[in-house]
């Protein structure tokens, strides 16, 4: 349940970033494309790929921070 709640809560703040840092995110994230072959993709520069990666992290961090509790305590009380 917990675990659902957490995919629901990434998969909200994934869909609330700026499309192309979605995009770049996704690429990198889930189909595992590194940034240099993203940006050839989609006729960017290295270093945006890479500060596309870096925002949607950090919305991320920032989206989990008060969640990160509810993933650890059914490990450590199972």
């Amino acid at each position: 349940m917990q675990i659902d709640e957490l995919i629901k809560t990434v998969n909200s703040l994934i869909s609330a970033l700026p499309p192309q840092c979605q995009k770049v995110f996704l690429l990198n994230r889930f189909e595992g494309r590194k940034s240099k072959e993203i940006a050839v993709e989609l006729s960017l520069s290295p270093r945006t790929v890479e500060t596309h990666i870096l925002k949607a992290l950090n919305a991320l961090k920032n989206g989990l921070k008060d969640q990160w509790l509810c993933v650890l305590v059914p490990f450590f009380f199972a």
